[in-house]
């Protein structure tokens, strides 16, 4: 079999419970990304959320980013789509609260 990528998502899949990643797993993937396969995170999560926190914890940087339920997609660092909310559109309170 000649695998290319591995997509994973985040929450209760990469990451445990509590948001941290067995060493075991860090190994796994740092091995996979060692053999030139592809590594792709998908998730809900706003994208900051992996390149502040899930990469510095893990060492582990994915080839590609699939972030805010689809609305962002970056291959090493790259935009390759987005389609966010223009500020604009967006109205906030004095209590940061956003309406649309």
């Amino acid at each position: 079999m000649n695998i290319k990528m591995i997509v994973t998502d985040l929450d209760n899949t990469f990451l445990r419970h509590d948001k941290t990643v067995s060493e075991y797993t860090v190994d796994v993937f740092k091995r996979i990304h060692e053999r030139g396969i592809l590594l792709a995170f998908a998730t809900a999560r706003d994208f900051r959320f992996i390149t502040e926190y899930i990469a510095p914890l893990t060492v582990i940087n994915p080839d590609i980013l699939i972030a805010a339920n689809g609305a962002l997609a970056r291959y090493n660092g790259k935009d390759l789509y987005k389609k966010m909310i223009p500020y604009n559109t967006v109205n906030v309170h004095r209590n940061n609260t956003a309406i649309f």
